[in-house]
């Protein structure tokens, strides 16, 4: 579970947890795309979705709130990645921490890219697919 205090410091992520209904775990999101520059700048563009407690006439859970968000890091200042494979990543978690005046990314996935970003600077930004 996210730390409320750590979130509230992440520009975007209030927004983000209201459109959402509350801040996401971002368990079983698909990363579509993900950037690191030189410059020390980057991104993670993930689509997500909101798993409901109702299921439909298959008995599959239904999903709403279907978006887009994107994680920008500005001033990076380490990247750890494991266990890329080509394609698209599905996470089975996305954590947030801070470390002093250092924004920690953490995630793991159930496929594709496990990884930690740290940078000083975070932002989120979100589009709703619906």
């Amino acid at each position: 579970m996210q730390s409320p205090e750590h979130i509230g410091k992440i520009r975007g992520a209030s927004e983000l947890a209201a459109w959402y209904g509350r801040f996401p775990d971002f368990r079983e999101a698909i990363v579509t795309e993900f950037q690191i520059s030189g410059d020390g700048q980057g991104h993670l563009l993930a689509e997500v979705f909101r798993m409901t407690d109702e299921v439909d006439e298959k008995g599959f859970f239904i999903n709403d709130r279907h978006g887009f968000v994107t994680l920008r890091f500005s001033e990076i200042l380490t990247v750890e990645l494991r266990d890329f494979l080509p394609g698209q990543a599905i996470l089975s978690g996305l954590e947030f921490s801070i470390e002093g005046e250092t924004f920690v990314a953490s995630w793991s996935s159930s496929y594709g890219l496990d990884g930690v970003i740290k940078s000083k600077r975070l932002s989120i930004s979100h589009v709703s697919a619906e």
